[in-house]
């Protein structure tokens, strides 16, 4: 976990925090978990980001997957960005939703300004999650009035075809799938460059071979454009002018999008 909070109730950011006066504290058992208030110890190696970590047994409300340091540091880049983008609105790490038993790895409140009485919820995915799961969360955050922006690990989720002439073909998860049909998008995040690709929209392409005597036709899929990655602090929020629902885009890329926005926008109508 990357937030936790003091005696006073005054939060603290693990990649923020002085160091000094937080070892001190973790020594004193006088940092707890803003969730079950349990006490947390404050830990700085050379691996990973400073996180904090829960002195005796895990919180009750902590989700099942482990804060590597990979998840870790893709909560941080989503945190960094998001408080630099929307400077007004209230960006949280790890914010409990009663309501739903769920924590957000980044949770944004937008109280005023042009996406005021919005709230989101921020997930970098690194561990593999099924898409019942997956259609699981998005539901309940959906069914309180939260729009979740999932981020998965580019490394870990964008596949690539093996095929020879064909490397550059997709090879799309049910995962992939789900997410792509349920929200219009899908988001991956490198963490080493900061970029993030954005699936909005593929093409299938035959290809016959000679195999055995005989022609066979395979579909690959591709994506249209094959470049669609901008750096994360590219990225910007697009709200729909007649439905409470905003989108991830950037300003290279929104023209081509916008037959697909115009699809979400769409569904969105029809199921009102």
């Amino acid at each position: 976990m990357l937030r936790c909070v003091t005696e006073d109730n005054q939060s603290l950011i693990a990649t923020y925090c002085e160091e000094t006066s937080t070892r001190t504290l973790s020594r004193t058992d006088k940092l707890f978990c803003p969730n079950c208030r349990g006490t947390v110890t404050f830990n700085k190696g050379k691996v990973k980001l400073p996180y904090f970590s829960h002195k005796s047994v895990e919180c009750e409300y902590v989700g099942s997957e482990p804060e590597t340091a990979d998840h870790l540091k893709g909560k941080a880049l989503l945190y960094d960005w998001l408080q630099q983008k929307f400077p007004k609105a209230s960006v949280e790490y790890e914010v409990y939703q009663p309501q739903t038993g769920q924590i957000a790895d980044v949770y944004v409140d937008h109280e005023n300004g042009e996406f005021a009485g919005q709230t989101w919820a921020f997930e970098f995915q690194h561990s593999n999650i099924s898409a019942a799961d997956w259609e699981s969360r998005h539901n309940l955050y959906e069914s309180v009035g939260i729009q979740d922006f999932w981020f998965f690990d580019k490394k870990k989720f964008m596949k690539y075809s093996k095929a020879r002439d064909h490397t550059d073909a997709r090879l799309r998860s049910e995962l992939e799938k789900k997410v792509f049909n349920t929200t219009g998008f899908v988001y991956f995040l490198d963490l080493d460059s900061s970029e993030v690709s954005i699936d909005f929209g593929f093409t299938n392409r035959p290809s016959s071979n000679l195999f055995n005597g005989r022609w066979r036709t395979q579909e690959y899929i591709y994506h249209e454009p094959q470049e669609h990655s901008v750096f994360l602090s590219f990225l910007k929020a697009r709200k729909s002018v007649n439905f409470d629902y905003s989108a991830l885009v950037c300003d290279t890329l929104e023209a081509q999008m916008e037959i697909r926005l115009k699809y979400v926008a769409f569904v969105a109508y029809r199921e009102t």
